[in-house]
């Protein structure tokens, strides 16, 4: 059997400054880990968001944890800074540092590493590696995404023929049988995009 291709698609925040331990406890960290021991599946990159923070610190947050995990050459993307339809960058409410820390996961140290940067067309940087992920991975590649689903959206945009090939795509959102987290229908990654 063929070891599939992974993407996860984080917005590497929040979760964390619940708990200081937060391998144990952060759905984010928890992902990388998976996906790092799983004998199923390389993880050939990862790609940010915005959603519990800015997609810089999206971005930073993924680095500090691959390091951490010993794993610092995954590259990461940095990708969608707001929602399609929004014209600023998102930033988060101000309650989400007095709940989650600072960074966004409880203070962790910051790594010595740097995202790949907003080097396409329209600054995502994220949105082209998925396309070219796509294009060259096919069916072997499944995407994972746990944020709002922008880059996503972008890369369909571009490009949904190759976006199309992708094997599986697998999301963290919705609410089935009980109401959303951001009003009475929607859950959050859902309604950013």
């Amino acid at each position: 059997m063929a070891i599939k291709k992974l993407i996860l698609d984080l917005d590497m925040g929040a979760n964390a400054a619940y708990y200081y331990n937060w391998m144990k406890k952060c759905q984010f960290g928890m992902a990388l880990a998976y996906a790092i021991a799983s004998p199923e599946v390389e993880l050939v990159g990862i790609t940010t968001c915005f959603g519990n923070v800015r997609v810089e610190q999206s971005a930073h947050n993924c680095l500090a944890v691959l390091d951490l995990l010993g794993r610092p050459e995954v590259p990461v993307y940095l990708g969608a800074d707001r929602p399609i339809k929004a014209t600023e960058p998102y930033t988060p409410p101000a309650s989400t540092t007095l709940i989650h820390g600072k960074n966004g996961i409880g203070g962790v140290p910051a790594s010595p590493y740097e995202p790949v940067g907003a080097t396409s067309a329209d600054g995502n940087a994220a949105v082209d590696y998925l396309i070219d992920a796509a294009r060259t991975y096919g069916s072997d590649l499944i995407y994972v995404a746990t944020g709002p689903l922008s880059n996503l959206a972008l890369a369909l945009e571009r490009d949904a023929a190759a976006m199309m090939s992708i094997g599986r795509v697998v999301v963290m959102g919705g609410a089935l049988t009980v109401p959303g987290n951001v009003s009475a229908g929607a859950e959050a990654n859902m309604a950013s995009d």
